[in-house]
């Protein structure tokens, strides 16, 4: 049985942009994109950045993340829609801005990354 879907079914997806670091400023990137939290065959993590037309994830924009290695949070120095995707310690960092109409559920869609990408069971409230 052959099913159209390419890949997994992501965990997480929504629309945003990248963000480009040059060690000391943060500029964006003007092109559409999604973030896409994946998990492969072997049951490993994968973030993506994804062309927002093709859907297709964009090279070298694949990071491996294990759990307790990686967050995905609010930058606080900004009041701007910017988030960043840190792997252990500052070895990688990629900044993102939120491309979704609704700014309302922006802190939720982070969260929802940061746990998905750490094995983090959010328990629904009673």
């Amino acid at each position: 049985g052959g099913g159209a879907s390419i890949g997994p079914k992501p965990l997480v997806e929504f629309k945003a942009g990248r963000m480009n670091y040059d060690g000391r400023m943060v500029t964006p990137d003007r092109r559409r994109g999604l973030i896409r939290v994946i998990q492969d065959s072997t049951g490993m993590k994968i973030f993506q950045f994804c062309d927002a037309e093709t859907k297709n994830p964009i090279e070298n924009e694949n990071v491996y993340v294990f759990p307790g290695e990686a967050k995905f949070e609010k930058v606080k120095q900004t009041k701007d829609r910017v988030y960043l995707l840190e792997i252990s310690g500052g070895v990688q960092r990629k900044f993102f801005w939120m491309q979704e109409e609704d700014r309302e559920k922006d802190e939720e869609r982070a969260k929802s990354v940061h746990n998905v990408i750490n094995g983090i069971k959010e328990t629904a409230p009673a």
